[in-house]
């Protein structure tokens, strides 16, 4: 009879055991395959057909606790009635030429998420409806589109351009196209304005365009707007062309088509976010004082 016990005692702690390490897999198990899922959506995301700008801004844990965490930022009342100027029509075309480029990560990295350039772009976009211009974000892929080209990506201009010319004919009533990049600077490029941090902004225009002028006539009015209200945050134009440089970067195709470089990949989100609020309103001013129709 006190073998029996002894028997049903050891079976029943054996089963517990069992049980226990049953779970314990079963959690590694799960966490392993969200971690998985989190790494193949970025990289489908970026290398597929279409970039998820909701996957990006909505799913962003560290764009949540940015938003969060900054100081609140006044904005200015325009002098004219701008919201008079615009419809549910798009205004402002948003695109990113190189698209897996990446600012420095903070909150995110824990969770496999990398803030992506694409996350200027929307926060840029979300940051214009505050001045009811609506602006549309491109979330078509580079990548993708020079395989079909047949190009490497050493020729991502090729894959933006085919992107501008589609938008030009399918969306009339854009007239400003910004093509937002980080900086190959090594340094961090910050601006410290009563206390807060801003990324740094560097106006770029290629003088292989023979009508590079007039692009250079948008960027001269952005930074004079900027560095009246806001000095130190820009890094001011720089005009490329020759080895080393593309030198048109598209701006052939429009005479508001502007490169700007915001931060570099030693950046950290916040920083390139709070640079994202100014600049919304340097282009809120420009386009209220010179929107035609």
């Amino acid at each position: 009879m006190a073998t029996f016990k002894t028997i049903k005692s050891k079976t029943s702690k054996f089963k517990i055991s069992k049980i226990i390490i049953g779970i314990f897999l079963f959690i590694a198990l799960k966490l392993i395959l969200t971690t998985f899922n989190i790494s193949h959506l970025i990289t489908s995301n970026i290398l597929g057909n279409k970039l998820n700008p909701n996957f990006f801004f909505q799913n962003s844990l560290g764009f949540q606790k940015i938003e969060n965490n900054l100081p609140t930022f006044k904005e200015n009342n325009l002098n004219s009635n701008i919201q008079n100027i615009l419809s549910s029509d798009y205004l402002v075309y948003i695109y990113n030429t190189y698209q897996t480029d990446k600012y420095y990560s903070t909150y995110q990295s824990s969770y496999n998420i990398n803030p992506y350039v694409i996350e200027s772009s929307l926060m840029l976009n979300e940051e214009l409806k505050k001045y009811q211009i609506n602006s549309l974000v491109e979330t078509r892929s580079i990548a993708k589109t020079l395989k079909e080209i047949n190009k490497s990506y050493n020729y991502p201009y090729e894959a933006s351009r085919t992107f501008l010319e589609d938008t030009l004919n399918k969306y009339p009533t854009i007239k400003y196209f910004l093509d937002i990049q980080l900086s190959n600077s090594e340094e961090e490029d910050l601006a410290n304005i009563n206390g807060v941090n801003y990324a740094k902004i560097l106006f770029v225009i290629g003088t292989k365009n023979p009508n590079y002028n007039q692009n250079l006539k948008f960027a001269q009015s952005l930074n004079n707007i900027l560095n009246t209200k806001y000095p130190n945050i820009s890094k001011g134009i720089d005009l490329r062309e020759g080895a080393g440089y593309n030198g048109l970067y598209n701006q052939d195709l429009n005479p508001n088509i502007l490169l700007m470089e915001i931060g570099n990949k030693k950046t950290k989100i916040e920083n390139v976010y709070n640079t994202i609020k100014i600049l919304s309103e340097v282009l809120a001013k420009y386009i209220e004082e010179n929107y035609e129709n």
